[in-house]
């Protein structure tokens, strides 16, 4: 009970009832500010409440919004969805054509299926599998290609090989450039690492470890040049 209509002040029309009031026509209009100070429901029929004169956005009955603007974003001001804080997704994200992340991209698993492109260094803090074939390729005329293995300060750089699945040591090969200079081909045939050829990078001398052997089937021959600078070629046993 209590219900009742009463002029709230000049202009003003209110509608008073003691716990609800219940409009039904076929359609409700409303041409001024519409203001609830509570929570508003939303429902039909249907099960899709429509909001927008050409269903410009619509909720069905199992919570699927949808917005029907085919607005592009060019920027994070732009597009059919402006959201000015950030966004939860707990499950999966399908994106149609680009994806453009001003900041940092932080993923925890990476998986792709087409080519990268890549403007900028690529800088990765932990290992680097690959099961294919990595190329350098595509360079214009005057480019040099180039791999760079850069230790940290006092530590030595590697280049490991393992032919066959490394299914024995004797597949196993590393160049080592050594804090100091010295260039070096180890092997893992021993059990552990051995260093079978080094150069010294002051005076590029070559140490073997082993025996040098010249084998041809027709003919070999060893040469020994003192070069142009007129200094002894000597051959020492």
């Amino acid at each position: 009970g209590g219900e009742y209509i009463y002029s709230v002040s000049d202009g003003t029309l209110g509608i008073a009832a003691g716990s609800e009031i219940d409009l039904t026509a076929t359609a409700i209009d409303v041409n001024g500010t519409f203001d609830a100070s509570g929570a508003v429901g939303l429902a039909s029929s249907s099960g899709v409440t429509t909001i927008g004169s050409s269903n410009g956005l619509t909720v069905s009955a199992a919570g699927v919004l949808t917005v029907n603007s085919a607005t592009d974003a060019t920027n994070s001001t732009s597009g059919s969805v402006i959201i000015d804080g950030g966004v939860g997704i707990a499950k999966k994200l399908y994106v149609g054509t680009d994806l453009d992340v001003d900041g940092t991209a932080n993923l925890d698993v990476v998986d792709i299926d087409g080519a990268v492109d890549m403007a900028s260094t690529l800088t990765v803090a932990g290992n680097v599998e690959c099961k294919g074939v990595v190329q350098i390729k595509n360079l214009d005329a005057s480019e040099d290609g180039e791999i760079s293995i850069k230790a940290g300060s006092g530590a030595n750089a590697y280049l490991i090989m393992e032919a066959d699945n490394s299914e024995d040591n004797n597949d196993t090969w590393k160049f080592q450039a050594t804090d100091g200079g010295t260039f070096s081909l180890y092997t893992l045939g021993g059990g552990s690492w051995a260093s079978i050829l080094d150069f010294a990078h002051t005076t590029g001398n070559a140490t073997f470890a082993g025996d040098v052997i010249i084998q041809n089937s027709s003919s070999s021959n060893l040469y020994v040049d003192a070069g142009a600078s007129g200094g002894n070629a000597s051959v020492h046993l």
